[in-house]
C-alpha cells in the first residue's frame, strides 16, 4: 500500500519545481521497481554513489522484471 501524498513546489520558480520533482522521485522510487520490475536510474545512481548495493545479479534483474504487478492504484 502506498500512500500518495504528492509534493507541490514552494514558488513557480524553476529551482523549486525541480526540487519538488526530486523529493518525490526519492519518495515513490519503489513503485517503479513494483510496477515497472526496475530501478529508476536515479536511485541506481544513488545507491552505487553511496555503496548500497552491489549484489543485485542479472537473474535477480529478470526476477524484478517478471514480478512485476497487475494493478498499481494508488
Amino acid at each position: 500500500m502506498i500512500n500518495m501524498t504528492p509534493l507541490y513546489p514552494a514558488t513557480s520558480k524553476p529551482v523549486d519545481i525541480f526540487q519538488a520533482q526530486k523529493a518525490m522521485q526519492r519518495r515513490y522510487w519503489f513503485a517503479d521497481v513494483q510496477a515497472l520490475g526496475t530501478y529508476p536510474r536515479h536511485m541506481e545512481a544513488f545507491l552505487a554513489a553511496n555503496n548500497l548495493r552491489d549484489d543485485i545479479t542479472a537473474e535477480d534483474r529478470i526476477t524484478l522484471r517478471e514480478g512485476t504487478v497487475d494493478l498499481y492504484w494508488v
